[in-house]
């Protein structure tokens, strides 16, 4: 059985995995008081997301 999960080879499912962790990580950073982290957080982690979601168009 495969979980998906790839690392960041196969599909895109690892850069979602990983962007969808560093966003989360960037949202608790943000509420917990430390802005200028958490905004790094969320843009690595939307990148991620995004180079994600182009390697399963594809």
């Amino acid at each position: 059985m495969d979980s998906g999960w790839r690392g960041f080879s196969g599909d895109g499912r690892g850069f979602l995995a990983a962007g969808a962790a560093l966003v989360i990580g960037g949202a608790l950073s943000l509420l917990t008081g430390r802005p200028i982290f958490g905004a790094i957080l969320l843009i690595i982690g939307g990148l991620l997301m995004y180079v994600g979601d182009e390697k399963l168009a594809k």
